[in-house]
């Protein structure tokens, strides 16, 4: 009975989440966690948000950034989303596809990969969109190489 005293009487558990975790930040909140997210940016949402682009010709543009997709396996998202009252938010892709907008430009999302993990890191497209240094940390990830990064010299090990 002490435990539902303490439940009933004392204020709600006070709980940080530093940096995002808007959906830890959902659960703890379901139980009646007092829960404060802070955000270094000055918005939540992490890399996903909203941008309002000007076009060459003075056009405006709005777009979303961040997440290009989620996964439709098993329906834990859809059914996520429908919780929140967000299902019917829920738009099909341009079948033109996505584009990554990189520093200094734009290139087309690399086909054939997996949440943004490529499947032929060595592939044109791959190329085009991360230089070849970053296709060949790619390429060697998948080899399961260890080392922090092999195009870096690594200090000597010491005996």
């Amino acid at each position: 009975m002490t435990v539902l005293k303490h439940l009933i009487n004392d204020d709600p558990t006070r709980v940080v989440i530093i940096g995002g975790g808007l959906v830890a930040a959902r659960e703890l909140a379901r139980p009646g966690f007092e829960v404060v997210p802070l955000e270094a940016s000055g918005r939540l949402g992490g890399s996903v948000q909203r941008l309002d682009l000007t076009l060459a010709d003075g056009e405006q543009l709005t777009v979303d950034a961040g997440a290009e997709s989620f996964a439709t396996r098993g329906g834990h998202v859809a059914a996520y989303l429908d919780e929140l009252h967000l299902g019917d938010q829920v738009v099909q892709p341009n079948p033109a596809g996505a584009w990554l907008q990189l520093p200094g430009k734009a290139v087309p999302m690399p086909k054939g990969g997996m949440l943004g993990t490529p499947a032929v890191p060595l592939a044109s497209d791959i190329i085009a969109a991360i230089g070849w240094r970053g296709a060949l940390r790619a390429y060697l990830d998948r080899q399961h190489r260890t080392q922090a990064d092999p195009l870096v010299k690594q200090p000597p090990r010491s005996s």
